[in-house]
Formats: C-alpha cells, structure tokens, sequence
C-alpha cells in the first residue's frame, strides 16, 4: 500500500511540475475536452 501511494506522490509531483512550467497547455486541453461533449450533446 506504501509503495502505490509513494508512486501516485510522485507522478502528482511530476503533473504539478509540467503544470507550473507550461501552465497554458493543460488548460487548452481541458478546455477542448470539455467543449466536445456540449457540442455532441447539442
């Protein structure tokens, strides 16, 4: 159980880490991923 959470910390650090150096691509791609599924609903 350690192991798996000490592994889950990491990649957390790591997405923090991408995030804080490019913080506008991640958005963008939240943004698209949100956007699709209004458009198929409407």
């Amino acid at each position: 159980m350690g192991t798996i959470v000490a592994r889950q910390k990491r990649k957390k650090n790591l997405f923090d880490e991408r995030r804080q150096n490019r913080p506008h691509i991640l958005p963008d791609k939240n943004k698209k991923k949100k956007i699709q599924p209004k458009n198929l609903s409407l």
